[in-house]
């Protein structure tokens, strides 16, 4: 698929000034440069058990970018997308619907101002003094899993042990 893509963009004369391909892993330090020059983030995968429980890190990228989203459906970021209005979401392998949310996104200016309003709004979420929030509270009161009773034979409401700060030597 990869090879067939860039041939085409070859033939219709895409390469370099509308279509770019990346020879390389873009370096972590880099990535905001591409991202900050996109108007669109897409992420395209298949149906397949993975794609239903993975999390796709890329698409915080484009949330922190405030890129318009189009993304393949069968994930938890696409329920999100459809929820939020984040973005577009297409069936896997559905080239035809995949170009419309595209061509929405990148030349839509009404449909693709909505979009990046709500991707705002939604990227304001995934901060992280937000996702850490939970965690920073149960560290705060930590106390044992519900079903901790079933596995160790105490009781649910018992606090958490504590271990001794380790001795200075």
């Amino acid at each position: 698929v990869a090879a067939r893509c860039r041939e085409l963009a070859e033939e219709l004369g895409l390469v370099g000034t509308h279509v770019f391909f990346n020879e390389d892993w873009v370096r972590y330090e880099d990535r905001a440069d591409y991202l900050l020059d996109a108007d669109v983030g897409a992420s395209c995968h298949f149906l397949h058990v993975e794609t239903e429980f993975s999390f796709r890190t890329r698409i915080l990228d484009y949330l922190w970018a405030g890129l318009p989203i189009v993304a393949t459906e069968g994930d938890g970021f696409a329920e999100l997308i459809d929820a939020e209005g984040i973005g577009r979401t297409v069936p896997a392998e559905d080239v035809d619907a995949l170009a419309d949310a595209l061509e929405t996104m990148l030349v839509d200016t009404a449909a693709a101002a909505d979009v990046r309003a709500a991707v705002e709004r939604v990227a304001r979420s995934f901060t992280w003094p937000v996702v850490l929030e939970p965690l920073v509270e149960f560290c705060r009161a930590p106390r044992r899993a519900a079903d901790a009773a079933r596995w160790a034979g105490t009781a649910v409401d018992a606090p958490a042990p504590r271990t001794a700060a380790p001795s200075r030597v």
